[in-house]
């Protein structure tokens, strides 16, 4: 996880249940920058045996206030 944590794209990565062992957030300015950290990066890495893709096309809501009294 050392490597992920060291990529400056990455800015998000939770070991999660269910169908996938990690989300990983990742920023890039565009696909082809994205292409090259999937296949440069991220599936260099140990023990990565498939990686799936989901895009944000517009965001709806993004808040960092948590709803606790």
């Amino acid at each position: 996880m050392k490597k992920i944590y060291n990529n400056s794209e990455v800015i998000e990565c939770y070991h999660i249940g269910g169908m996938f062992d990690y989300l990983i957030k990742v920023v890039v300015q565009d696909m082809d920058i994205y292409q090259n950290f999937v296949a440069k990066k991220l599936a260099s890495l140990d023990n990565i045996a498939q990686v799936q893709s989901a895009f944000v096309m517009t965001e709806v809501k993004s808040t960092a206030i948590l709803p606790i009294t």
